[in-house]
């Protein structure tokens, strides 16, 4: 009694789910970062903020793990050319970049911990 549902479709009908469950994916994504970027803004306005410098241990880590997903990125694209000795070279400097942000985040947690930015 079991039905197949794979073949009462065509390929192009797929294709256009598919792509539409891709659209749905993307707006939802860009709701959830408005709606959290209008709270972000509404409670900026009240005095429950406390206002802080930024640490520049925290300036680091941004670095620090943007550079760590180009170095990726880069390891994936020559492990589809099949350069096993780049992959391995890169995915450890991935590690190595990964090691740093984590290093310099508990730094930064560190840093405002000293200048009164926490909780009590």
């Amino acid at each position: 009694m079991r039905k197949d549902f794979d073949n009462e479709l065509t390929t192009e009908q797929r294709e256009k789910m598919k792509k539409n469950l891709v659209y749905i994916g993307i707006f939802s994504i860009v709701m959830l970062f408005a709606g959290l970027t209008s709270a972000y803004i509404v409670s900026m306005g009240d005095s429950f903020w406390v206002k802080f410098d930024f640490p520049p241990a925290f300036w680091v880590s941004t670095v620090l793990i943007i550079i760590s997903s180009i170095v990726l990125q880069l390891a994936i694209s020559r492990g589809k050319k099949g350069n096993s000795k780049a992959v391995k070279i890169l995915v450890t400097a991935t590690f190595l970049l990964g090691c740093g942000f984590a290093v310099f985040q508990i730094k930064g947690y560190y840093q405002l911990f000293d200048r009164g930015a926490h909780f009590v």
